[in-house]
């Protein structure tokens, strides 16, 4: 059973860019982050093409744009979800040396940056659910010029210590990651249960592997050898 953040505060902050990004204080995150180029640029927009003729045209009434843009999103992450695990251009982490690269840097602040719910290193992508830490979350809201949000600086760190130790180990030069990752807010237990089930069977799904346990870069390899995550 997985333990859901309580007590959250009502206030939140939002941010869009190309992809929606929320911070809610004390909260749980589900984040997808892809190597540079696993989803060409003519992918990427016939993956978002195929998601408004899903959703069709952009109302004007906010309640009814607020669903528009949710649906909007769960499509365009969907298409992209399949684009990844069936055909990514792609594919670093195929290298089990950088794979265990990224796998040791998720886990490394796990326990004191942020609890680590769920992950799962794939061959073009990382999926993870986390909470940042209260205590360090506190820590650097109280810093002078904190520069982003928990999240953002969670992740930046990650992405980067990752990025660098990679190249350094395979001499890659260029762009590692995508510009911008995927992150939404785990609002309940019930999410918490689905979401980490989609993380953790996600190899399953792309056919790399017949149970969960059996990929060794996620957190359900981890647990069957009664690790934490």
């Amino acid at each position: 059973m997985y333990t859901y953040p309580q007590g959250f505060p009502m206030h939140e902050s939002f941010r869009r860019r190309h992809l929606p990004h929320w911070h809610k204080p004390n909260a749980c995150y589900f984040v997808t982050t892809c190597l540079a180029g696993s989803i060409p640029a003519r992918g990427l927009l016939t993956v978002r093409t195929a998601a408004d003729r899903v959703v069709g045209p952009r109302p004007s009434d906010p309640t009814a744009l607020a669903r528009w843009r949710r649906e909007r999103d769960r499509q365009i992450f969907l298409r992209r979800e399949f684009c990844l695990d069936t055909a990514p251009s792609v594919r670093w982490f195929d290298n089990p040396v950088l794979a265990r690269i990224a796998r040791d840097a998720l886990t490394f602040h796990a326990g004191s940056r942020y609890e680590l719910h769920a992950y799962v290193v794939m061959p073009s992508h990382i999926h993870c659910v986390l909470s940042p830490s209260r205590a360090w979350e506190a820590r650097l809201n109280a810093a002078a010029g904190a520069p982003a949000s928990p999240l953002a600086t969670i992740m930046h760190s990650l992405k980067s210590f990752i990025a660098h130790e990679c190249r350094k180990a395979i001499a890659l030069r260029g762009p590692f990651w995508q510009s911008e990752s995927y992150d939404r807010v785990v609002r309940n237990e019930l999410e918490m249960e689905r979401v980490v089930r989609y993380v953790e069977f996600n190899p399953v799904k792309a056919r790399l592997c017949a149970c969960p346990e059996a990929w060794e870069f996620s957190s359900a390899a981890n647990r069957a050898r009664g690790q934490e995550p």
